[in-house]
């Protein structure tokens, strides 16, 4: 086949700049150059880390996404929302509603520029602005239920227009101890509510006395030195000792007592197992003697029909006593006839 039959054939495949002759030489050189070498990853490095510092002849791979295409993980939506037009901000005064009504403070902040037909928007955040309902008294009700020898009716007043005011922050009343202020606000909560509703409820309850007790017992715990917060560590951990070692020795108890019970039934295992080997001898024994008594009352209902009873002598005389004895079972049927046959020639009344 001539060269040029051979480039018709590989029209498609070769470029029409390569297409000529064969020399041979070109050949043979392409042989000893052989397949290009790659460079090896080295062991331990990811694929993806050595994909991009790999210097070679491949494709870089680029810093910035280039997929642009739609669905899947592209970045067409970003590209359009990055192409609109950017929204205005401006710097917005504004009123804080929980400040109060009659409160005309104005402050400044960042906010979208607003569409001028829109109507003025309230503060965003005054809604979280929460107020705590503190209950109200009358002259009569604290007259009939509020009265207490250590507070005066003024000082109870100041109490509840201060916990209102700082919305039972008791911290910050803080004119006399706070378990005070405490206990004589939730006392007239309870009564009022109890005096209105008829009801008792647990919605108010603050014990004075437990409150001071856990304050005074964190003083002194926030109070310790060194040393006692050492004994107190070397106490737990001896405390964690001993309570092992009970484990430990209830786990032992429990184990010797498994065995004991598990030894206790093979041992019951056993004799029933006895049990029921001399139950099933003593059943053969006692089969064996039904089976020996049986024979001896048929050989007794054998020989009733051959005994002989004499005659009862109701009349009054001298009679033998031979003559009321039923013969014994035990006597053989040849004698029996020897004695009838004496008995028919003494010719003694006898009866069958």
């Amino acid at each position: 086949m001539a060269n040029t039959d051979v480039l018709d054939i590989l029209s498609d495949t070769i470029p029409s700049t390569n297409r000529g002759t064969a020399n041979k030489d070109e050949i043979i050189r392409e042989k000893k150059k052989g397949p290009k070498k790659s460079i090896r990853r080295p062991e331990g490095m990811k694929r993806e880390v050595w994909s991009l510092i790999a210097q070679d002849d491949r494709e870089s791979v680029p810093i910035v996404p280039t997929d642009t295409k739609s669905g899947g993980n592209s970045y067409a939506k970003w590209i359009k929302h990055s192409a609109m037009k950017v929204r205005s901000w401006q710097w917005t005064p504004f009123t804080n509603s929980a400040r109060g009504p009659n409160d005309t403070f104005i402050l400044y902040h960042w906010q979208h520029k607003p569409n001028p037909d829109d109507p003025p928007q309230e503060y965003s955040f005054a809604k979280f602005n929460k107020h705590v309902d503190v209950p109200t008294y009358t002259d009569s009700e604290y007259e009939q239920y509020l009265q207490d020898k250590d507070w005066s009716r003024t000082e109870t007043d100041v109490l509840f227009d201060l916990c209102r005011r700082f919305e039972l922050k008791f911290l910050i009343i803080h004119d006399r101890s706070v378990e005070d202020l405490k206990e004589r606000y939730y006392t007239i909560c309870t009564t009022l509510e109890y005096a209105r509703t008829k009801r008792h409820t647990d919605k108010y309850n603050f014990d004075a006395a437990h409150e001071r007790r856990r304050k005074e017992q964190l003083n002194k715990l926030l109070s310790r030195t060194k040393a006692e917060e050492e004994e107190e560590l070397y106490l737990m951990n001896e405390l964690k000792r001993i309570e092992n070692e009970r484990k430990e020795r209830e786990r032992i108890i429990s184990q010797d007592v498994q065995k004991f019970v598990q030894q206790q039934d093979q041992n019951v295992l056993t004799t029933n197992n006895s049990i029921q080997r001399t139950a099933s001898s003593s059943s053969r024994r006692s089969s064996i003697n039904q089976d020996y008594l049986q024979r001896l009352n048929s050989s007794s209902n054998r020989t009733s029909t051959t005994q002989r009873i004499f005659p009862e002598f109701k009349r009054p005389g001298v009679f033998l006593r031979s003559q009321r004895m039923i013969l014994p079972s035990s006597i053989p049927n040849k004698k029996l006839a020897v004695i009838d046959q004496v008995l028919k020639q003494c010719q003694l009344g006898i009866e069958f």
